[in-house]
C-alpha cells in the first residue's frame, strides 16, 4: 500500500493550524509544525506546504537549491485580494481563505498534489508534452478561479537541442514557471499571474538568457498566448494559440523574433 501523502501545515495561529491538521489527517499524512518551517521541510520533504501569507519561508523554499520544488498553499483569515497578489508573486501556488468548506479544501490540495505529481524529480529531463497539457489544464483552472492572468510562450531556437535550451531557461525563469517540450525541438514556458505587459518583458529576458548561451542561437521565434483574452477561454485554446503565434513568428524577417497576441516584435540583442 503506498504511502499517503505528506502535507505540512505551518500556519502560525495555533487553533488554525489544529483545525485544519485535523482535517487533513481524513485523507493525508499530515505534519503539524509551529518548528521553523524550512528546518521542518529539509527534515521531512513533505509534499505540499501550508503557509501564511508574507511567511518569509515561502522565498526560502523558493531559493533553496537542495529542494524540489514543493506546492504551496497559503490560508488568509483575513482571505484580502492584498494578501493574495502578495503571496502569489512571491511563488505560492494557491491561496484559500478560512471559510473553505472541507471539501473543497481537500481538493485544493488534491490539485496540488497534481501538480507534484506530474512535476516528477528535480533530476528528471525536460518534461513532455503530455506535461505541458495536463498542467496547463491546472495553471488555466486556478488562474480563471483566482482572477489572474496567465501567459504561455511557446519557443524554438536554430540551433539548439530542447534539453539544453530548457536548462538554461529553468535557470532563468521564475521556480514556480513551469518549462516542458511543445512539439519536436520546440519548448514552452507556462508564465503564472502574467498578463501581456509581463509576457513580453518575459520575452525579452529569455531572448537575452538565450543570446548569452554557448553556442547562442542563430536564430529564435517565440509565440505567446495570454489569458484573460476574447480568443482564449479554455487551457486548449491558450496552447493552440501560442502555437498559432509561433508559426506566425516562423514566416518573420530577423534573427530574434516574437509574436504576443498577433503583435510582432522583433528581440535582437545588441
Amino acid at each position: 500500500m503506498s504511502e499517503s501523502p505528506r502535507v505540512l501545515v505551518a500556519v502560525e495561529q495555533q487553533s488554525l493550524r489544529s483545525a485544519m491538521a485535523e482535517i487533513l489527517r481524513q485523507s493525508y499524512s499530515v505534519i503539524d509544525s509551529a518548528a521553523d518551517t524550512l528546518d521542518t521541510v529539509r527534515a521531512e520533504r513533505p509534499d505540499v506546504v501550508i503557509l501564511d501569507p508574507g511567511d518569509a519561508a515561502l522565498d526560502a523554499l523558493r531559493s533553496d537549491p537542495e529542494l524540489p520544488y514543493i506546492p504551496v498553499l497559503l490560508v488568509s483569515p483575513q482571505n484580502s485580494a492584498g494578501d493574495r497578489a502578495i503571496g502569489l508573486r512571491a511563488g505560492a501556488d494557491d491561496f484559500v481563505g478560512i471559510e473553505l468548506a472541507e471539501d473543497e479544501l481537500v481538493a485544493r490540495i488534491d490539485a496540488l498534489l497534481r501538480v507534484s505529481r506530474l512535476a516528477g524529480p528535480a533530476e528528471s529531463k525536460l518534461p513532455d508534452h503530455g506535461y505541458l497539457v495536463k498542467r496547463l489544464e491546472i495553471e488555466f483552472e486556478r488562474a480563471g478561479r483566482l482572477g489572474e492572468p496567465l501567459s504561455l510562450i511557446a519557443i524554438t531556437a536554430e540551433p539548439g537541442n530542447p534539453e539544453t535550451l530548457g536548462d538554461s531557461l529553468s535557470k532563468d525563469s521564475r521556480r514556480s514557471d513551469p518549462v516542458t517540450r511543445v512539439d519536436g525541438a520546440d519548448i514552452a514556458v507556462i508564465l503564472r499571474n502574467t498578463h501581456f505587459a509581463g509576457a513580453i518583458t518575459a520575452a525579452q529576458r529569455i531572448s537575452a538568457a538565450l543570446q548569452q548561451g554557448d553556442p547562442a542561437p542563430e536564430r529564435t521565434r517565440m509565440g505567446v498566448g495570454c489569458f484573460p483574452s476574447k480568443e482564449v477561454s479554455s487551457a486548449a485554446e491558450l496552447l493552440a494559440f501560442a502555437k498559432s503565434a509561433l508559426d506566425r513568428a516562423a514566416r518573420e524577417d530577423g534573427a530574434h523574433v516574437c509574436v504576443v497576441q498577433r503583435e510582432v516584435l522583433t528581440l535582437d540583442v545588441t
